[in-house]
Order: C-alpha cells, then sequence, then structure tokens
C-alpha cells in the first residue's frame, strides 16, 4: 500500500530516532582511542518495519472512517427536493382521476348500479318489470352512459400517456443518480426514486385496464339489453296475435 507523504515522514522520523540512538551509542574519542563503531542494523530494521507497519493500520481504520462518512453522505437537497416535488404531483394526478369520472369509474356508485340503472337492466326487461316502453324511451340515457364510460376511459389513457413522458425524464435522472451514487445512502435514495415510479406505473396501468374493461362491460350490457328488448317485442307481438286469433 502506498504511502502518503506525511506518513513517509514519520517513518523517516523514526528511523532516523533510531539511527541517531545508535550514534549515540559510539564511544567518545576522549574514553577510548581505538573505539570502534557498531550500528545495530536489525533494531533499526524493526523499527522500521514496526513504523511501516504502523502507519498501514492507521491507513486502514482512515479508510473505514471515510467509507462510512461516504455511506451516509445524500443527495444534493435540490435533487431531492425534485423527487419529492415530482413524487406528490403524481400521486396527486393518480388519486385526482377519480374526481374527475363522470361514468361507471366515477366512485359514487357500484358498477352494477350504474349498469343497470343508467345502460340497461337486462333482467327487468326480461321479467317484466320494465316495460318495452320504458326501454325505448331509456335508449338515449343509456347511450349518454356508455358515451361518459367511453370519455373516462379516454381521460384515464391521456393521462398516462402525459405522465409517462414526466416519469420518464425522472426515471432517466434517478438512474443516473444511482449510476453515479457515492455510498449506500445515495443508492438507496436513487433506488427509491425507481421503486415509487414502478409502482406509480402499475397503478396508471391497472386504471387504464379499469377504463377499458368499464368500455367492454357497458357495449356488452347495451347489447344484451338490445337483445332482450328485441325478444320481449317479439315475445309481445306473438302474445297479440294469439289474442288476436283466439277472438
Amino acid at each position: 500500500m502506498e504511502l502518503t507523504g506525511v506518513k513517509k515522514m514519520a517513518v523517516l522520523g523514526a528511523a532516523l530516532g533510531l539511527i541517531g540512538s545508535a550514534v549515540m551509542m559510539i564511544p567518545n574519542e576522549k574514553e577510548a582511542d581505538a573505539a570502534i563503531v557498531v550500528m545495530d542494523e536489525q533494531n533499526i530494521a524493526e523499527a522500521i518495519k514496526t513504523a511501516i507497519t504502523t502507519a498501514e493500520m492507521l491507513d486502514k481504520e482512515t479508510q473505514q472512517l471515510l467509507l462510512a462518512i461516504l455511506n451516509t453522505k445524500t443527495l444534493n437537497a435540490d435533487v431531492l427536493l425534485k423527487y419529492v416535488q415530482g413524487s406528490k404531483d403524481a400521486t396527486d394526478n393518480i388519486c385526482g382521476t377519480a374526481d374527475v369520472m363522470q361514468g361507471m369509474l366515477k366512485g359514487t356508485d357500484s358498477a352494477q348500479n350504474y349498469l343497470k340503472n343508467e345502460v340497461g337492466d337486462v333482467e327487468g326487461i326480461l321479467n317484466g318489470n320494465i316495460t318495452l316502453a320504458d326501454v325505448y324511451m331509456n335508449h338515449q340515457k343509456s347511450m349518454s352512459a356508455a358515451a361518459k364510460v367511453s370519455e373516462d376511459a379516454a381521460y384515464i389513457a391521456k393521462e398516462a400517456q402525459k405522465q409517462t413522458i414526466v416519469e420518464a425524464n425522472t426515471l432517466d435522472q434517478a438512474l443516473k443518480d444511482s449510476n453515479n451514487a457515492e455510498g449506500q445512502l445515495q443508492a438507496i435514495q436513487a433506488g427509491n426514486q425507481i421503486a415509487a415510479i414502478a409502482a406509480r406505473t402499475e397503478m396508471r396501468n391497472s386504471n387504464s385496464l379499469g377504463g377499458l374493461i368499464s368500455m367492454m362491460a357497458t357495449r356488452m350490457t347495451r347489447e344484451a339489453a338490445d337483445e332482450a328488448y328485441i325478444y320481449k317485442e317479439r315475445e309481445e307481438t306473438l302474445k297479440n296475435m294469439r289474442e288476436y286469433l283466439d277472438n
């Protein structure tokens, strides 16, 4: 592991200190004319090795500390604020869809009641609780009800299309933030945005599917009501013919 300049100086200082100690061990010329200079090379080598090991330990601790600090680093405040506001706007858009619905998906009544009361009461026609005259008079109301359901489905699809464009831009930014994350916290924050976009996309898909199903249910109910009307009309005609022949 490469030592920094400061650590190199520390090691060098330790080594020089030991060397200096060794030099101090040289006998004074006044005390011994034939003194021999003895350098304890083994002790010096061990001291240098210890200094290097200590520096490496400090370097590992520094790395761990820096990593811990890095993992708590958050995304830029402006980026987070933009994410929060975008998420709020997208959620409000999804939740507010029900408020503008005018047909079966309006939410104030059940789908069954809407089909029965606004589109056509097939059972009522067949069992005679609703007269053919009533069916004929309610035909315009049935067409209006079907049109509202179609408009609702189209509105949901259009809103989903517009929001998809907005979410695509947010997703692109979140992916960049995830790829460039500096530490775990930034990666988690970016990942949360990606997960939230996926969840909102699922909700929009569910709403769009609901719009399609409501259109299909309305159309099938109208067709069934028309068939019931024709059946009862023929039944009434045959009944009247029998009564006429009997008389």
